[in-house]
């Protein structure tokens, strides 16, 4: 069965609730100096919307669409097999959980998303996606 969409829902091309996903190039050595020049760009400028900054990308929207919420999950999967591949999955968990400074840790592993102006944790980011129909309640 075919899904009826009001032509006015559909965002144009053109739309700026669209996505845009850029890549990133970090350093090894400190892959969260990149995530926090982008940072620091966004907080310098005046743009004001969706964002989504890890070391090896910055996902950006005027909405917290569940496009712009799927793109961060996809982005932010990446990123963690990226680690996986280069230092083992067991070894990146163990590092996430004796790192003592949860800013750090942000920066460095899990991503930083900023909706509106406020910075989101992991529990608000899946409630989020609850509420866009991408997770069930459960997973809270």
């Amino acid at each position: 069965m075919s899904r009826i969409v009001c032509l006015d829902q559909v965002p144009s091309p053109g739309d700026p609730r669209n996505v845009s996903v850029k890549r990133l190039v970090f350093d090894w050595n400190d892959p969260a100096e990149v995530t926090r020049k982008e940072l620091w760009g966004v907080s310098e400028s005046e743009w004001e919307g969706c964002v989504f900054v890890n070391p090896m990308f910055k996902v950006v929207s005027r909405e917290a669409t569940p496009e712009f919420l799927r793109e961060v999950r996809k982005r932010q999967s990446q990123w963690f097999r990226k680690l996986g591949r280069q230092f083992g999955a067991a070894n990146v968990k163990r590092v996430m959980s004796v790192m003592h400074d949860p800013c750090e840790s942000r920066l460095t592993y899990t991503g930083v998303l900023i909706i509106h102006g406020v910075d989101i944790s992991s529990k608000q980011l899946r409630a989020f996606e609850v509420r866009a129909g991408l997770r069930s309640e459960w997973d809270l």
